[in-house]
């Protein structure tokens, strides 16, 4: 039996300093990495502006790994301490988070409420719901190490859970509980 080994190509990554001294919060020069990357038998190609990277450098894969090692020798002890940056760290919500509150506000605004329930619930609530033996509703998940026979599957459909809130918040005189 005859093996044949494909030959490994070293791998070329992007060399971004300004990049790196962001992510690092440094202001380490250009010629500087390129020492530090001498010393490891990286290559630098000026024509493509990439990192060669050896075969048996496995663990470098992207501009981070060498960022990584920019601050190895850069030293930790020197990297200054600083906020990370970017859109979620400046106090702000991140773009996903403020589409997902203004929807939210739109549809109060129109009337609706929101409601948070349990996932787990009890076998039993399909009875309680009138939902027929053979709805596709109830097959479950049932929950291995349950707290309880009442947490014992994994819900299908939130409406027990409303209907639950609803009938509380009517017990409890809430006069703010939309009707049905």
């Amino acid at each position: 039996m005859i093996f044949i080994r494909e030959k490994r190509e070293a791998k070329r990554v992007a060399f971004e300093p300004e990049r790196m001294n962001r992510l690092l919060g440094t202001d380490i020069t250009a010629e500087t990495m390129l020492e530090y990357y001498k010393r490891l038998e990286l290559e630098y190609d000026e024509k493509t502006g990439e990192i060669i990277v050896p075969t048996f450098r496995q663990d470098l894969e992207c501009m981070a790994d060498l960022a990584e090692e920019t601050a190895r020798f850069y030293g930790y002890d020197k990297i200054p301490v600083s906020l990370p940056t970017g859109e979620a760290t400046t106090g702000k919500l991140s773009y996903k988070l403020r589409v997902e509150e203004l929807a939210r506000e739109v549809a109060e605004f129109c009337g609706f409420s929101q409601g948070m329930t349990y996932s787990f619930e009890s076998p039993k609530v399909f009875d309680r719901l009138l939902l027929p033996q053979d709805s596709v509703l109830r097959v479950t998940v049932n929950i291995l190490n349950p707290l309880g026979e009442d947490f014992s599957v994994m819900r299908t459909t939130p409406l027990h859970g409303m209907l639950n809130s609803l009938s509380t918040n009517y017990n409890r005189r809430n006069k703010k509980c939309p009707p049905l």
